[in-house]
């Protein structure tokens, strides 16, 4: 069920919102009453409306999830990374839904409920008779090993990494499972739990109550396997992490009075430490949010910019709201590439139809294996990779360290004639980007024979004329297939006739090359 008409002026203002340019902070009321979790793109939360699942895009507003046969309500607490799959708890009886595009499906009758999901919905974490379990689309449900009680709050995209918590006698610990079974992330006396783990599963966010602290909690970070807590604002004493963004450096949650008092907001990255995020909002960006008590961070969006939350709009009101936090620009980093390797100079006929090699070298500081070859773009039109021809890993330049190689169709690339350099960029998988450059020289090739116009001057037939020597066959088919004189137009002669198989090879190379000849013709008139 949609909300109408009342949706439509917030629909277009988050619309704007989440459209700003990147220095630009802003901050919303959402139309739920809870926000549980937000999309990797930031552009779909999932929560509740009045005790009933729900969810809101940027697109469309709010939409009322479908409960199964005989509930009563509930929440949605996780969502995958593009937001068309939603996971929650429904109640009265306590079950753990799926909602995706073609409906609501019940993944288990027992007492359950899911708070977790991979990027693309195909295993779901939670909770099913008070213990850990984790589910497989097609595959049913799965109890994660190494303990009899606790439950999975988080997953890596593909699922390969769960955390939560686990009974660790004498209480409850953060944990994460992995193929090879249970590891104990705390083992601090009880108290602790992993709550979110970041897209490339080095990082693990949560709380933790140290020795000697009492009931005292400190929000948490495992990297490595090593924990660091991440501190207080002025006046509160515990704190809990609630989300990560995707390459683990910034972390959202709440500090308060108690876990359930005087809460307040936070934000977290390792350079600014941990920081109030009504305060950041005010004072730092120049935003005015009047009453708003921002009690909890939620969720984070995977690039770190987009927060969501809840809280009280004015006293004695609940409320739920999402912000816009722009992270400064990280420097891109620069990158050594050899636009096809082997050769010097490195000729391009941007008129040619056909495949250019592009190699990303590896060094000392740049790993070749941590690039997100889905991100890859090279020229100014930013063309993908020939699929036909995928990236691989190889040693070009003989140095010892592995290198990127990548092929791109010339005519998809955008290089123009008189271009100097032509550039690759591309991410890492922790999002950091890259740029390399190489030195290009665009070459013509004005009548269109399959030979550049130097060629042509080196060999002397005319570069204004395909057949210079007027005896029907173009240029470049009697230099490059045919092995004859261009200039001789008694080369070749009608006699002798060319072997069965030979004439079958020429004859299908003019065609190749008249047929490249038109491709090239059509892109221009177009």
């Amino acid at each position: 069920m949609l909300w109408p008409h009342r949706q439509t002026l917030l629909q277009c203002l988050l619309a704007v919102t989440l459209a700003a340019p990147a220095s630009a902070a802003s901050f919303m009321r959402l139309p739920l009453s809870n926000a549980w979790d937000i999309s990797a793109d930031g552009l779909t939360v999932v929560g509740s409306i009045r005790g009933a699942p729900a969810r809101w895009t940027a697109a469309g507003g709010v939409e009322l999830l479908p409960v199964p046969l005989g509930s009563t309500g509930g929440a949605a607490r996780a969502v995958s990374a593009d937001g068309s799959v939603a996971v929650g708890v429904t109640y009265a009886p306590e079950v753990a839904p799926r909602w995706g595009p073609s409906g609501v499906e019940v993944l288990s009758l027992a007492s359950s409920a899911a708070y977790g999901v991979s990027a693309d919905a195909s295993v779901v974490v939670g909770v099913s008779k008070s213990r850990p379990v984790r589910w497989d689309v097609g595959g049913g449900e799965v109890p994660l090993p190494g303990t009899t009680g606790g439950g999975a709050l988080g997953a890596t995209p593909d699922g390969s990494q769960i955390v939560g918590w686990a009974w660790v006698s004498p209480g409850f610990e953060a944990v994460e499972w992995t193929g090879g079974g249970m590891t104990v992330l705390a083992n601090l006396g009880g108290g602790s739990a992993a709550r979110a783990i970041a897209s490339d599963g080095r990082t693990i966010v949560g709380r933790v109550a140290p020795f000697g602290s009492g009931a005292k909690h400190l929000a948490a970070l495992w990297r490595g396997g090593d924990l660091t807590t991440l501190g207080t604002i002025p006046g509160t004493y515990q704190s809990d992490a609630w989300d990560v963004s995707g390459d683990g450096s910034i972390v959202v949650g709440f500090a308060g009075v108690s876990l359930f008092q005087g809460k307040r907001a936070v934000i977290w990255d390792e350079s600014s430490g941990m920081r109030d995020i009504k305060q950041e909002l005010e004072d730092v960006h120049g935003l005015d949010l009047g009453e708003w008590n921002l009690e909890v961070a939620t969720g984070i969006s995977r690039d770190g910019t987009i927060i969501v939350g809840n809280g009280n709009p004015s006293v004695g009101r609940i409320g739920s709201w999402i912000a816009v936090l722009p992270r400064p620009p990280e420097p891109i980093i620069p990158v050594e590439v050899d636009i096809k390797p082997g050769s010097d100079p490195n000729s391009i006929n941007p008129s040619l139809v056909g495949v250019l090699s592009v190699a990303i070298l590896g060094s000392d500081t740049f790993d070749v294996m941590d690039v997100d070859e889905t991100t890859l773009a090279f020229g100014p039109d930013g063309a993908w990779f020939d699929h036909s021809q995928g990236p691989h890993f190889e040693d070009v330049n003989g140095d010892g360290l592995m290198d990127l190689m990548a092929h791109y169709r010339i005519e998809e690339t955008g290089i123009p004639f008189g271009a100097l350099e032509a550039c690759i960029t591309g991410e890492l998988f922790d999002y950091s980007a890259f740029e390399g450059c190489d030195a290009v020289r665009t070459v013509p090739d004005m009548d269109g024979d399959a030979l550049l116009d130097v060629e042509e001057a080196a060999i002397g037939t005319d570069a204004l004329n395909p057949d210079t020597d007027a005896d029907g066959f173009d240029d470049g088919q009697e230099v490059l297939l045919m092995g004859t004189d261009p200039l001789d137009p008694l080369d070749p002669t009608p006699d002798p006739v060319p072997e069965p198989t030979a004439r079958l090879v020429i004859l299908a190379g003019v065609a190749l090359l008249g047929l490249l000849q038109r491709r090239r013709m059509d892109k221009r008139r177009h």
